[in-house]
């Protein structure tokens, strides 16, 4: 099938015909009609996806199948499109999920927004202390923060960034310019940062 101006009645007779294929990748929870509406749902509402060769969605669905992870649904992850290529990206939801999944330990993530109040320390003895406030325009983000208990640690491991550290992070590794999945999904993507250097412990 070709790439170019692929139609949304073409992509989904591709869908039909990736269905056995997909029931046989997926977790015996997940369903491929279910993954495919999903991602029937990303093609018809973003053109830029239109543009994807239909064989990288096709894996991009098959990733997010075998992390049990849907596409789209409560910010377990997304199907982002850059030019002719279409990627898998988990988001902060869904890599907490897969953790508590393992049953091994606990993650949790936090974006801290101008008024709220914040206290943090690292060290010997880390703790975290967020009150949110109202704000909630990534805008005005001024920290983002993971927090990750191993089953019998006697400590968390704790990551705080500030938001220039996201950006500037950003901007160091983004190779994609403003169609970067973060300017559209700026908490998702600024959240993500410090939950993945706790993962690594």
């Amino acid at each position: 099938m070709s790439n170019n101006n692929l139609t949304i009645s073409g992509f989904s007779s591709y869908l039909d015909k990736l269905k056995p294929q997909l029931a046989l990748a997926l977790p015996k929870h997940m369903k491929a009609d279910r993954m495919a509406r999903l991602a029937l749902t990303a093609f018809s509402s973003n053109p830029a996806m239109q543009s994807c060769d239909p064989r990288t969605i096709a894996s991009s669905l098959m990733t997010a199948g075998a992390l049990g992870l849907e596409p789209g649904v409560n910010g377990a992850g997304w199907l982002i499109p850059y030019k002719q290529t279409c990627t898998f990206v988990p988001g902060w939801k869904g890599l907490v999920d897969l953790v508590s999944r393992s049953g091994r330990a606990t993650v949790w993530t936090g974006a801290v927004f101008d008024g709220d109040f914040f206290e943090y320390a690292l060290g010997d003895s880390p703790f975290v202390k967020h009150r949110p406030g109202d704000e909630t325009d990534p805008r005005r983000m001024t920290h983002v923060y993971a927090i990750g208990r191993t089953n019998g640690a006697d400590h968390p491991v704790i990551e705080v960034w500030s938001i220039a550290k996201v950006w500037k992070h950003r901007d160091k590794m983004n190779e994609q310019g403003e169609k970067h999945y973060s300017y559209k999904y700026p908490e998702m993507y600024a959240r993500k940062l410090p939950l993945l250097q706790v993962l690594k412990y």
